[in-house]
């Protein structure tokens, strides 16, 4: 996901970009480029946003309106290939599309403007952005309610990189180190949090909402320090990451694994390049778990064949004591009574002789019970602990 995300330079994705049209507006074809969708699809994507979403939100009646108006059947929604072809998901990603597009002609236009600055803020930019949501902010807990369901969150979080990617490159943004990453994630989560607030805000003119992001750019005014403050998170998470390894790998038993990065210094030196996350390949997981695997199996399989012996031991004397206090007292009572056995009448001087050669249970003999049931019940818990290990491994 995270390559995903940042478009790590490991394996390129490939996109379907649909052919442009010469007579749709720019809107339109870039639209139908981050969509993937023909012209003609896009362009009801646009009348449904100017003319039934402001006040049908992005619901499917929105669409089959749209259809309704340009002599389509409700048939003709099946072009819209988003979930369950309702054509909501599109809408949604329509208007995404369709808002960073914008931004890009009017910073174009400005730039040709001589009267103008060359160079936009990221703050009017991240601003000119969150009001363009204006006419359909009364829905925009419905668009996040679409955006966020599982199947959406990959087209979701592409349109939020773009969006972040896009007002960075407007402002002249040509970092190639891994500053480029932390710019983006820094202003992505500044965008959702912004977006979030505006979803609830009923001030004029969203004034609630231009505060909350002139405090947020605040804490974002020196791009260095915000860039330095995300490198910091993601080293902290790296490293915590690496510690978690290597607890589980000690806790397991295995001391002779080497941990990948133990090395502070060059976890940092590796954070500041391009392989931030590629610090633990799967083929070093897997040769670790392998090594884990021959270094704590014989051991572990050894101590519970060891465990289980003594159980045994321990359960079989417990029963032979208890059985052999148990004829005692049977003998006890015959004698006491004059009963005789299962074997026929006995008598009582042979009841009394083998009761002198086989006295009572003593207390030193109920003593040993009781300790080998403790013995008994210590080497079980230990069972369960290595066979705990055995399964964590």
């Amino acid at each position: 996901m995270i390559r995903q995300i940042f478009r790590i330079p490991t394996a390129r994705r490939c996109y379907h970009v649909a052919a442009t049209s010469a007579s749709a507006t720019p809107i339109v074809n870039h639209i139908s480029s981050a969509l993937g969708l023909p012209v003609a699809a896009c362009e009801l994507l646009e009348h449904a946003l100017d003319t039934h979403v402001p006040t049908l939100g992005f619901s499917e009646t929105a669409v089959l309106e749209t259809l309704r108006d340009n002599g389509y059947s409700s048939a003709a929604r099946s072009v819209f290939p988003g979930s369950s072809r309702s054509g909501q998901l599109d809408l949604v990603l329509a208007h995404l599309a369709r808002s960073r597009a914008q931004i890009s002609i009017d910073v174009e236009t400005q730039q040709a403007d001589p009267a103008t600055p060359v160079t936009p803020q990221l703050g009017d930019l991240l601003k000119k952005r969150l009001l363009l949501n204006a006419p359909i902010a009364s829905h925009l807990a419905e668009a996040q309610a679409i955006l966020t369901q599982p199947a959406h969150v990959p087209s979701a979080l592409t349109e939020l990189h773009e969006l972040s990617s896009d007002l960075w490159n407007l402002t002249g943004d040509r970092s190639h180190s891994f500053d480029w990453y932390t710019k983006r994630a820094s202003l992505s989560a500044l965008y959702v949090a912004a977006e979030l607030v505006m979803s609830q805000d009923k001030s004029s003119e969203f004034r609630d909402t231009i505060e909350f992001v002139d405090r947020r750019l605040q804490e974002l005014n020196d791009a260095s320090t915000a860039t330095s403050s995300v490198t910091e998170y993601a080293g902290f998470f790296a490293i915590s990451s690496v510690n978690v390894l290597k607890s589980f790998w000690l806790r397991s038993g295995s001391q002779a694994l080497t941990p990948v990065c133990s090395d502070f210094t060059r976890l940092k030196t590796v954070l500041r390049t391009d392989q931030v996350f590629d610090i633990l390949s799967n083929a070093e997981v897997a040769q670790a778990h392998t090594d884990l695997a021959a270094a704590i199996d014989p051991t572990i399989t050894a101590l519970l064949r060891k465990a289980d012996l003594e159980i045994e031991r321990l359960e079989r004397k417990e029963r032979e004591l208890i059985s052999k206090g148990n004829l005692q007292e049977v003998r006890l009572m015959q004698m006491r009574s004059g009963q005789t056995g299962p074997a026929g009448p006995e008598p009582l001087s042979k009841l009394a002789s083998s009761s002198v050669n086989e006295p009572l249970a003593s207390k030193d003999q109920i003593d040993e019970i009781l300790k080998l049931q403790r013995q008994r019940d210590r080497l079980k818990y230990t069972k369960w602990q290595h066979q705990l290990a055995g399964r964590q491994k």
